[in-house]
This record gives C-alpha cells, structure tokens and sequence, in this order.
C-alpha cells in the first residue's frame, strides 16, 4: 500500500479499522537507490507508521523489506541489497528519533510474528 502513486492513508485506516493488516513494504528501497516505481523515502514510511500508530492502528501494521528481484511487470533493474536487518538496524532508529516509543517495536514484532 506503499506504492508512490496509490499511497492514501485514509483507505489504510479504513482497512484497519476493519481488521486488515496494512502492510508497509519496501522500507529502504528510496529513490536514491532504487528506480523502482515504489521506491519512496524511508523519512515518509516513518510518517505513515507514526500516523497510523497515532490512530491506534499498531497491531494492524506490517513493515517489511522487499526480498524479490524483480517487478515481474517491469523489466529487470537490480534493487539494492536490503534485507530485513534493515528494519531493525535503520528504520526502528529512525521511528524512534521521530518519537514512536520502544515499547511500540515489541508490540508490532511479538503480536504479529
């Protein structure tokens, strides 16, 4: 749902509140290193976790690195090396120092694993 040109974070609080999970995908894939249509900075992925945490909607938030090689509707174009390390080593840091509390990364990784 993170996609630049489908992000509406309304449509995501309505999934939310009817007990869908919101899935926030690619973190760390950013326009400087990725030509990816979804490639988006983690700086706007830390607002909309902020928002939707700030609209009670934790449990329902996925954040995830995407692992595949490739769109299989756009041609090849190499992603950067980014694994799930990164959401541990860099966009929990960076949720933190935007001011979402510690005590909301147990609440996401140990209610949803």
């Amino acid at each position: 749902l993170d996609d630049t040109a489908s992000l509406d974070f309304e449509r995501d609080c309505r999934l939310a509140r009817a007990g869908a999970f919101v899935a926030y995908d690619h973190i760390g894939y950013e326009p400087h290193n990725s030509r990816m249509h979804y490639a988006l900075p983690d700086s706007r992925r830390v607002e909309l976790v902020q928002a939707m945490i700030a609209a009670g909607h934790l449990r329902q938030l996925v954040l995830a690195c995407d692992s595949k090689g490739w769109s299989l509707d756009l041609p090849f174009q190499p992603n950067p090396p980014i694994g799930p390390d990164h959401l541990l080593s860099s966009f929990w840091p960076q949720l933190y120092a935007a001011g979402v509390p510690a005590a909301a990364r147990r609440a996401a990784i140990v209610t949803t694993s």
